[in-house]
């Protein structure tokens, strides 16, 4: 069941790129931003109602503030992020860009390597480092 659950992932971030630089032909990246986030919003509705139905049932509705401060971050960074993807887009190949902004988990894997204090095992590092190689050279011409 997780391998499903992976490849459906994949196969969903695939479509959304390719997705993202499609409507780039039809609009600018203000516009794409702008349709993105009244379709994330009209259908989070749905989800948000349930989840909260779900946690105001099991232990009364309260999440703690340092949840908030780490969302905000989150939600911040993943903005900045999605607005540059959107410039990126409109001026590069699809296939290149998704594949380059891809390797986000590199950083991920650093902070939480220098902030967390989680072990990166050998065969980890070896995959950060074939990763970053790969990174080199999709940016070769």
């Amino acid at each position: 069941m997780l391998a499903l659950f992976i490849a459906i992932v994949i196969v969903g971030w695939g479509v959304w790129g390719f997705a993202e630089k499609k409507a780039l032909q039809h609009g600018n990246p203000w516009q794409t931003l702008f349709a993105s986030l009244v379709l994330k919003t009209v259908f989070s509705l749905p989800v948000i109602t349930l989840i909260f139905y779900f946690l105001a049932g099991i232990q009364g509705f309260s999440i703690k503030q340092s949840v908030w401060l780490w969302m905000l971050l989150a939600v911040f960074m993943n903005g900045i992020a999605i607005i540059l993807l959107r410039f990126a887009l409109q001026r590069g190949g699809a296939g290149v860009i998704i594949a380059l902004t891809a390797a986000y988990p590199i950083v991920t894997a650093i902070l939480a390597f220098i902030f967390l204090r989680e072990h990166l095992a050998l065969t980890q590092l070896f995959g950060i480092g074939i990763t970053t190689a790969g990174v080199m050279f999709l940016n070769l011409k």
